[in-house]
């Protein structure tokens, strides 16, 4: 006999009529008022610190709230989040004596201890599953989540630039090493895979502000691991160019400094390249070695950039290339020059030509400046 069409799938023949009751009221209502129903009882089921119940209500909820989420385009871990909030903190335990000999009053006490806490790692796990790599507002939030879910502030303590709506509601809350860690385990599973967090889009996440020690930890070793070998070779390179300036020991005006040279060599950088690429384009080369039929700059070319306003280019022939090619070639690359000169009229550029080589060992120079408006 096959598993009945019904919300529980009670089978009559067996079940519990405790359950076979609930199967049958739960079937037959309507998708938000059975949403409703789970949500309150989920709720005195929290109220009464009973994890069991408690997962096993919130887990028949959440499939319930993903089919409403694909017909009304609701944003689910939203409301996973506000569930979560309303779960209590903690709970009060037995009673203890206290057995400090100077307690003269209040000898008994209840302390504190965790509650909850299956539920809790399995909300944490859903509402990571929604974080994604992209800094969006919906991603930040679902982050700030799990910060405040495992490490919430101080309930004196001001509120934090940057610092979210959840991470206010988790001011002073009790917060158990259990459910620490279940954030730092989900945080850690999110990040595994380089097809979902790359390590391009791990380091914004890691420029966040109030990002607790562990967190950013985990997200430093997901970033170098989803890396690989290439961002280790990037990261080495930068530090190489990086170690003349001893950036830990500049200040805030020589940083700045250097930034803004940093995108003048940039952009200094990127204009010679251009112009090499069109002296030496992909396709081109096609009767390169023919005078008079050809704009393809034949030879070695080396760029060289003394300054923030010079750009070198050498261009050294081949050495079968007779005088009169070697000339032509020289008229190619001129032309190429003084073309470029006259497009950048936004800064004051400075480009020298050098070719040298070929059967008669030509030495050939030019020069040609920018015209600034």
């Amino acid at each position: 006999m096959d598993a009945p069409n019904t919300f529980l799938k009670a089978d009559p023949r067996d079940a519990e009529p405790m359950r076979l009751i609930a199967d049958h009221l739960l079937t037959g209502l309507a998708g938000a008022d059975r949403i409703n129903t789970l949500e309150t009882a989920f709720l005195a089921a929290t109220k009464a610190h009973n994890d069991e119940t408690a997962l096993c209500f919130v887990q028949l909820l959440y499939p319930e709230r993903r089919k409403l989420e694909l017909k009304q385009h609701a944003f689910l871990a939203g409301r996973m989040t506000n569930l979560y909030w309303q779960m209590p903190a903690h709970r009060l335990g037995a009673e203890r004596r206290r057995d400090h000999p100077l307690d003269e009053k209040d000898r008994w006490y209840r302390p504190h201890e965790p509650t909850l806490q299956k539920t809790k790692k399995w909300m944490v796990e859903r509402v990571a599953g929604y974080w994604g790599a992209d800094l969006t507002d919906e991603n930040v939030a679902l982050f700030r989540f799990l910060v405040a879910a495992g490490f919430p502030e101080r309930k004196d303590q001001g509120r934090l630039d940057g610092e979210s709506d959840d991470e206010m509601t988790a001011r002073g809350r009790l917060v158990s090493k259990d459910e620490t860690e279940a954030v730092l385990q989900a945080i850690r599973k999110r990040t595994d895979r380089d097809c979902e967090f790359p390590a391009g889009k791990l380091e914004a996440w890691l420029g966040l502000r109030h990002v607790p020690g562990e967190i950013r930890h985990i997200l430093t070793i997901a970033r170098t691991r989803n890396g690989g070998i290439p961002l280790a070779e990037r990261d080495i390179r930068y530090a190489q160019i990086l170690a003349p300036l001893k950036v830990e020991e500049r200040g805030y005006a020589g940083l700045d400094l250097y930034n803004r040279l940093c995108e003048q060599v940039s952009e200094l950088d990127a204009a010679a390249t251009a112009l090499l690429k069109r002296m030496q384009p992909e396709r081109g080369s096609w009767d390169s070695d023919m005078i008079g039929r050809s704009e393809y700059v034949r030879g070695g070319i080396w760029l060289n950039l003394p300054d923030l306003e010079t750009i070198e280019v050498t261009v050294t022939l081949y050495h079968d290339t007779s005088v009169e090619l070697g000339q032509d070639i020289f008229g190619r690359a001129r032309r190429h020059i003084e073309a470029f000169c006259a497009e950048h009229t936004d800064r004051k550029l400075t480009v020298n030509l050098a070719l040298g080589g070929g059967q008669g060992d030509l030495n050939l120079t030019h020069r040609c400046s920018t015209k600034t408006r």
